[in-house]
């Protein structure tokens, strides 16, 4: 499976992730939402066996701020638009930290995490597959959220958006990142999105994102 796509060229990069070398297959991001602080860095949607009550999303502050996400922020996922399943996110989260949100369930077959919202995701993330689905973040509360809603940041996953999901361009973009198997995440450095083969839920691996692009 490629966990790649043709939104950039391809080519082989070195990230340096957690303290070690990683060698991926991927393409180079060029944007990133510009002057965007909270960013999607990693989404489980995908367990091996039963998904229900297992799901989570992690989200990084790259700023230098800490960020009040009760009333201000939510995430959408779905295939057809971001309006399958949304949830207020609640809490803050501090400069140079993550934020887990999902389960409540944690244990070895979701990879642990320490959540920070721990909160059913029902209905739960899409699989991906040969139509691409997609999570998205949204700088208002879900009850604000519709269909035609540009998303602050939005990560597509699968093989081809043919259902037209938009990106915080406002555009229909190609895939991210291809689908992950049950077990695997897709997570993000600022080399771009990649499938994990081991998630890393609560981990600061996005020390590239240090410095801010500004698009």
């Amino acid at each position: 499976m490629d966990s790649c796509n043709s939104k950039w060229s391809r080519d082989w990069h070195t990230v340096i992730f957690a303290g070690a070398f990683l060698f991926l297959s991927c393409p180079v991001l060029s944007e990133l939402p510009p002057g965007q602080d909270l960013v999607l860095s990693e989404v489980f949607y995908d367990a091996v066996g039963s998904d229900d009550q297992l799901e989570w999303l992690e989200l990084y502050n790259r700023g230098s701020a800490t960020i009040m996400l009760t009333g201000n922020y939510s995430v959408g996922w779905g295939g057809t638009a971001y309006t399958y399943g949304t949830l207020d996110l609640a809490g803050s989260i501090a400069p140079g930290e993550t934020f887990v949100v999902g389960g409540p369930t944690s244990n070895a077959t979701n990879h642990l995490p320490a959540f920070d919202q721990a909160q059913n995701l029902f209905p739960g993330f899409q699989n991906g597959g040969t139509a691409a689905d997609g999570v998205a973040l949204f700088d208002m509360p879900a009850a604000n959220v519709t269909a035609f809603t540009v998303p602050v940041d939005a990560v597509i996953y699968g093989t081809m958006n043919s259902n037209q999901l938009i990106d915080h361009t406002g555009q229909a973009s190609a895939p991210d990142v291809g689908d992950a198997n049950g077990g695997e995440s897709i997570a993000r450095t600022n080399a771009g999105w990649f499938i994990q083969l081991s998630p890393t839920p609560n981990q600061q691996e996005f020390i590239l994102f240090a410095d801010r692009f500004e698009g």
